[in-house]
């Protein structure tokens, strides 16, 4: 029986609820499944667990953010020194707002790289 798991059912008293986990593999990702019955009407509840899968960690998360906003402020530089003119349903967009745009950015890409260097 070594690496075989009990049947274990838990129950909700307030809502007639029994859940049944029973663990599968589902593509290559193991997932449980609970047969929960309900007042005399069985449903199955499939939830997936991350075992097998990377997680994204907080130093990943954080690296990818900034890289997104630095290349949103490299974008609006661009646009401003290029002279792109932009515009939105007949409003020419100017480019003080690029200069905002960027200014926004560039705070949270570096916001980002710090977050990142320190996890």
């Amino acid at each position: 029986m070594a690496g075989r798991k009990a049947l274990v059912a838990s129950a909700d008293s307030r809502t007639n609820l029994v859940r049944l986990p029973i663990t599968r593999f589902d593509r290559g990702f193991p997932a449980t499944t609970h047969i929960a019955i309900i007042h005399n009407a069985p449903r199955i509840i499939w939830t997936y667990s991350c075992v097998g899968r990377r997680a994204v960690t907080t130093r990943s998360f954080c690296m990818l953010a900034a890289v997104i906003f630095a290349l949103i402020a490299f974008l609006q530089l661009l646009r401003i020194f290029m002279e792109w003119s932009v515009t939105l349903n007949g409003v020419v967009i100017p480019f003080w707002a690029s200069w905002v745009a960027v200014i926004a950015a560039c705070a949270l890409s570096l916001v980002g790289f710090r977050s990142a260097t320190r996890s």
